[in-house]
């Protein structure tokens, strides 16, 4: 997602705790990281059909050229990650004054 202030991010990890998610900027990358642990190590239960992945995960997002790498912020509630990235105030819409004469 984008609009005109920042970029945003939004990642689906339904299972998965905070202290179990890695979010970092290197090199120009967004780099986000984890592990979802197994259902089944929950309480000795067995499940038959799991609908979701387990195990670590990794995702890579390239930072766009305009983008504030300093400013990154990222929240997560209800399963969901949302990370935003402010844009550089340069790169920001700005409206020209028209002058007469």
């Amino acid at each position: 997602m984008e609009d005109e202030r920042e970029y945003g991010v939004v990642l689906e990890l339904p299972g998965v705790k905070k202290s179990d998610v890695d979010v970092r900027v290197e090199d120009g990358w967004l780099k986000i990281s984890g592990e979802r642990s197994k259902a089944d190590e929950k309480d000795g239960r067995v499940f038959n059909r799991l609908e979701r992945a387990t195990g670590p995960f990794h995702r890579e997002f390239r930072i766009p050229k305009d983008a504030d790498a300093a400013s990154v912020a990222a929240k997560y509630r209800d399963g969901l990650l949302m990370i935003a990235i402010a844009k550089r105030e340069e790169a920001k819409p700005r409206r020209i004054d028209v002058k007469v004469g």
